[in-house]
């Protein structure tokens, strides 16, 4: 009897301490989860901390942008104009980056190899085969869904930016082409050098480059596709279709209870991407260092901060001004001052013609 009683305790005493053993775990696990959370909220309130700083520092030079590129476009506001006055706009900031950027152009494509290699006495190929492997995929850029274009496109519309904008901007990444998968052909690295907006880029406005943050509009279906190949969190990507669908039914329950129309939604569903690059501060402590990290809609992080994926350390980003202004983040655009010339040129030219008329 007293051997089964012991043998009795002996049990309960090991179906105890495992009971307490799976607790334990369970709470670190719960532990663990929370940290998480509140990690990635940090980061999210850390990216729009950044963005919000960035953008209030240069709402002059975006004002700015916006008056260039006016003028590019050929308008001017006439609203002061009395019915018959003429509003004719003299042609002078497009035709003045049209060369420009023709000029630069030229210096690419018209003397044959703009570029040259050198390589080590020991590398596996010789520097007139990297010259060529080069020129091919500076030929063959990623240019969306079935299409290409070249390099001296990329940076001629660069430039044009550059001349109107104060900085020429683009993004270098690489893809995996996969067009030729189903006829049994691997896929193959393509690569990407995108155009950025100057409104789209964000950086720190001290000059001390802490971080950067671009952003990006994107459909649904692409950042589901992207989520599938494992550059996004496959759950924080559903979150992002599941509020898709409140929207559509708060839209469909206003028209039943016969309230205001609603704007119908399109069947394309299109998200703001955030990235960002450097590094993260949450109440002037660092966590994170030279990270990578992505939100989506300003809510959902579907990228959780991860160390930044290439081997040079860098980010993606070619940032330079065509003129440059000591301690200063925006620089300078080519056609700042040119514009009001070319404003102050239509007045009288158009004075001119209602003298003439």
């Amino acid at each position: 009897m007293a051997a089964k009683k012991n043998a009795e305790k002996l049990e309960d005493t090991k179906e105890g301490a495992t009971h307490e053993k799976a607790e334990s775990k369970t709470t670190e696990q719960e532990e663990q989860a929370r940290a998480q959370r509140q990690r990635d909220e940090r980061v999210i309130q850390t990216l729009r901390a950044y963005k919000q700083e960035s953008e209030s520092a240069r709402t002059g030079r975006m004002a700015k942008n916006r008056e260039n590129f006016d003028a590019y476009n050929g308008y001017q506001d006439w609203t002061y104009k009395q019915e018959g006055q003429s509003t004719e706009f003299l042609p002078k900031i497009s035709g003045a980056v049209e060369q420009f950027v023709a000029f630069a152009k030229r210096g690419l494509i018209q003397f044959g190899d703009w570029f040259s290699v050198e390589t080590p006495s020991d590398y596996p190929l010789s520097a007139a085969s990297v010259q060529r492997l080069l020129k091919f995929h500076l030929e063959n850029i990623y240019d969306g869904p079935n299409q290409t274009t070249n390099v001296a496109i990329r940076i001629t519309d660069a430039l044009k930016s550059a001349c109107l904008e104060s900085l020429f901007l683009l993004k270098i990444n690489a893809r995996l082409d996969d067009r030729e998968q189903k006829f049994g052909i691997d896929p193959k690295l393509q690569l990407q050098i995108d155009l950025v907006r100057n409104e789209d880029y964000n950086t720190d406005p001290t000059g001390r480059g802490l971080y950067t943050v671009h952003t990006v509009e994107r459909d649904l279906h692409e950042t589901k596709e992207m989520a599938e190949n494992g550059a996004y969190d496959v759950d924080a990507v559903m979150a992002i279709q599941a509020d898709f669908a409140k929207v559509q039914e708060a839209e469909d329950l206003a028209q039943r209870t016969n309230q205001n129309a609603p704007t119908r939604a399109s069947v394309r569903k299109r998200i703001q991407i955030d990235e960002l690059w450097g590094t993260a501060l949450y109440d002037g402590n660092v966590i994170g260092k030279n990270i990578l990290a992505t939100v989506a809609n300003d809510q959902h992080l579907i990228r959780k901060m991860t160390e930044n994926p290439f081997w040079h350390g860098e980010d993606p980003f070619v940032a330079a001004p065509l003129i440059r202004v000591p301690h200063c983040v925006w620089h300078k655009a080519l056609m700042d001052d040119a514009v009001a010339l070319n404003l102050a040129t239509n007045e009288f030219f158009n004075l001119i013609l209602d003298g003439g008329l």
